[in-house]
């Protein structure tokens, strides 16, 4: 019989179906002693149904059949541009993804009500405590535990891809997040999409007691796509498949930019932790008028634990040895 130390990890996923996240989901799929309770997708960064599509499509590709994956009730308060939520409807007519027969599942409950379920049933079982990998806004976690306040004692930890702090030094007068007021006129320039998207839901995990692990802008940036990049996916395309998904993933937004990986760096922490270095900050969510989105250093602030640096090169080699794993 496993030790505690030796079961498998559980974790749930959220995302919002960019071509990094899908990658990510690929990514955990290679991990060992990981159990993938369940995949949640929001409808924020992409279209809800055919994510839910290539999302299975990838598992499927992996030899992955257990995993359910399902779709959220959540709604935004500021809405992603529709130019950017195209990308899972291309990633869905990928050739290396539509090689063989296909057989849609369809898991007839909400991400919401799956998060509950399974963490419920994780804490029932005596297992691990669950880690919370979320690479889209934070609202259906938030939705779940306000219909089962009592999963939060089952969560060991949330990964959030998210935020932008503002730089110290510098032209703090240039904008530092990732919203384009040019797609999405009016809006913060200084906040992070998965923030912006529901400041609400931000500040009520800041202010849950549940550990939170940041991996803002800040950091993921370090970690840019480049065409460069995508061609090194090319040499051993042939023998594993994996380095073609990746290949043909990223050549869609090779030429995007300020691409990041941003959610295959947060989604390595799971299996790499000491590629990173973490601070802990006191932070507060702006939530109204012209800063809304802005998660902000206060004394009066919650508790963080802040990614500030990460391993570049360690990374890369990191994701290319574990996409040969299949």
């Amino acid at each position: 019989m496993k030790s505690e130390s030796q079961k498998n990890r559980p974790v749930l996923i959220l995302q919002d179906g960019a071509v990094d996240e899908l990658m990510s989901v690929a990514l955990v799929g290679t991990m060992t002693n990981i159990d993938m309770l369940g995949i949640g997708v929001v409808n924020a960064d992409c279209l809800a149904a055919p994510t839910v599509e290539v999302t299975n499509k990838v598992l499927h590709l992996m030899g992955i059949s257990n995993v359910p994956v399902t779709t959220s009730i959540a709604r935004g308060v500021n809405a992603f541009p529709w130019v950017y939520r195209q990308y899972s409807m291309m990633a869905n007519l990928l050739p290396m993804l539509n090689g063989d027969a296909y057989v849609p599942r369809v898991l007839d409950k909400s991400a919401e009500q799956m998060i509950v379920d399974a963490i419920g049933k994780n804490m029932k079982a005596g297992n691990p405590k669950v880690k919370v990998l979320v690479l889209s806004p934070l609202t259906p976690l938030v939705t779940a535990w306000e219909m089962d306040p009592s999963i939060k004692d089952g969560i060991d930890e949330i990964l959030w891809m998210g935020g932008a702090l503002k730089p110290e030094g510098g032209n703090c007068n240039m904008p530092y997040g990732n919203v384009d007021p040019g797609l999405a006129p009016g809006a913060n320039a200084n906040a992070e999409w998965n923030a912006y998207w529901d400041p609400f839901a931000v500040q009520n995990v800041l202010s849950s007691g549940v550990p939170l692990t940041m991996f803002p802008l800040n950091a993921t940036n370090e970690v840019m796509l480049s065409s460069e990049i995508v061609l090194k996916f090319a040499p051993e395309s042939a023998k594993y498949p994996l380095y073609a998904l990746a290949g043909q993933m990223y050549s869609t937004v090779a030429f995007e930019a300020g691409y990041a990986f941003w959610d295959t760096v947060t989604t390595a922490y799971l299996d790499r932790p000491d590629l990173y270095t973490i601070e802990q900050k006191k932070l507060l969510n702006v939530t109204s008028g012209l800063d809304e989105g802005n998660i902000i250093e206060n004394t009066d602030g919650y508790l963080v634990n802040v990614v500030t640096n990460i391993d570049v090169d360690g990374f890369y080699a990191y994701i290319f040895k574990q996409w040969k794993k299949l």
